[in-house]
């Protein structure tokens, strides 16, 4: 019988509760800690109902580290303030992401007692800092991605789809790496012979700016869907995935749908939003998919791309083996439980000393470094004084 430990989900947006929803309803009793001041949570909490309601809780950043030590363990999925003054309560990463890896493996996994990824890739590269293993994405736990026809034909008709067009699927990343703006136009030449859902990134939402959608539909768009929508949905229905440097690669990746990745002007983005061009969505991005490197080359790239996928199956499947365990069984979600019991009842060796050597040191700089920013936003006077 599974012990009655007392855990909690840190998320920071709506998106955030969606990657680890189905591993969070799988404990009856763990919570949801709504962090921070950048969502507007009040919606998201008006939409639940029931004893689960009761289960979720909106929490600031200090007063997540008051709660230090009231639950077992805590599940996070980024680093966020204050994060590094978390001691007694044991920290379990759960993966966000495949792309930008300066960040997803970056030297604030030391921070976890154990990181759950995406697949082998992914565990060999953080295993270094801390306890590690493969449990897939688990927001697609049960979900079959690639197989079942009739359930496309439903989809398709409750989306409202001409079931005679191939449909693609455009999901961009946002801001300086994404390509929404670039894209908009050339995809609405192709509208006549395709149905074209965009899926935006969520952080193109942030601080409820919803212009997007305005701009698409004055071209055309029909079928537009904001950042937390059911990607699992989408995914299932669409015959093409069209993306940039966003992580929704590895989405449709998974999904075993042909890819065109547009990558235009890469190295001069390096440094923007943690890319570097040894991050695993440039560095084999010529193995995933078609690249694209220009608007007017973007119809062409489609048509190749369903080329590619036939004919580079089995590289595809061996690359997607390496990054992402099959969650089609929902019994994944159980072996991320027995991890997390393992875990939990001392069956993971302890950290190293080196280990936790950088952990310290990484939680040493962090604070040093909020020190500093603080410092810097006060007057120059009394920066004057302090030296």
């Amino acid at each position: 019988m599974r012990a009655p430990f007392r855990l909690a989900f840190v998320v920071r947006n709506e998106f955030m509760f969606l990657q680890i929803e189905k591993l969070w309803t799988s404990y009856e009793q763990a919570d949801v800690l709504l962090l921070g001041e950048i969502t507007e949570w009040d919606p998201f909490l008006a939409r639940q109902h029931g004893a689960e309601a009761k289960r979720f809780k909106k929490v600031s950043y200090f007063e997540l580290v008051q709660l230090d030590g009231t639950y077992d363990a805590l599940f996070v999925q980024t680093p966020f303030p204050l994060i590094e003054k978390l001691e007694r309560s044991r920290l379990i990463t759960v993966q966000y992401g495949l792309a930008k890896e300066r960040h997803n493996y970056g030297v604030w996994r030391s921070l976890a007692d154990l990181n759950l990824m995406y697949g082998p890739y992914s565990t060999s590269a953080v295993s270094i800092f801390s306890n590690s293993i493969s449990v897939g994405n688990l927001k697609f736990a049960g979900v079959n991605l690639w197989g079942d026809k009739q359930v496309r034909k439903i989809l398709k008709e409750l989306h409202g789809l001409d079931a005679d067009k191939q449909t693609i699927l455009y999901m961009p990343t946002y801001r300086d790496l994404g390509s929404f703006e670039k894209l908009l136009n050339p995809l609405s030449r192709m509208l006549s012979r395709y149905n074209i859902l965009i899926k935006i990134h969520h952080n193109q939402e942030t601080h409820s700016d919803f212009t997007w959608k305005d701009r698409a539909s004055s071209l055309g768009f029909k079928h537009l869907y904001g950042g937390n929508s059911n990607q699992g949905d989408l995914l299932n229905l669409c015959d093409v995935v069209i993306s940039d440097f966003s992580g929704a690669i590895f989405d449709g990746l998974y999904a075993r749908k042909p890819l065109v990745l547009y990558q235009e002007g890469a190295e001069r983005l390096v440094g923007t939003q943690s890319f570097d061009l040894e991050s695993i969505e440039y560095r084999r991005r010529h193995e995933l998919g078609i690249v694209c490197e220009s608007p007017e080359d973007l119809a062409a790239a489609v048509e190749a791309a369903k080329g590619f996928a036939i004919k580079m199956q089995h590289q595809l499947d061996t690359i997607r083996a390496e990054l992402m365990t099959d969650v089609s069984d929902p019994d994944v979600l159980e072996t991320a439980k027995r991890a997390v019991d393992d875990l939990l009842t001392g069956h993971y060796e302890r950290p190293s000393r080196a280990q936790l050597y950088v952990r310290d040191m990484y939680k040493s700089l962090r604070s040093a470094e909020r020190e500093l920013a603080a410092l810097k936003r006060k007057p120059l006077w009394r920066r004057l004084l302090r030296m």
